[in-house]
């Protein structure tokens, strides 16, 4: 990502913006609260962690984050259950 960015922004909400908005598929915010829940690292830095951890996901970070969200909507029951419908 580059470095050019607005005041107040940071590294985190570039990702998240680069992700949504512009489509980058390998944008990642590393220090998402959810993300990091996920990723449940125990590490004392653990957005540095989830960095070191996503360096392999490259350069696709961006569905990692993507499928880490949808994992934790479903399993918080926010989304509806797909294999129920299609069992029927």
């Amino acid at each position: 990502m580059s470095e050019a960015r607005a005041a107040g922004v940071g590294e985190s909400t570039a990702q998240y913006i680069a992700l949504r908005a512009f489509g980058q598929p390998d944008a990642f915010p590393a220090a998402d609260p959810v993300l990091l829940r996920e990723a449940a690292l125990g590490d004392p830095r653990p957005d540095a962690a989830l960095s070191a951890r996503a360096e392999r996901w490259r350069p696709w970070r961006a569905y990692a984050a993507v499928y880490l969200w949808r994992a934790a909507a479903e399993r918080e029951n926010r989304l509806p259950q797909q294999t129920a419908q299609r069992a029927s």
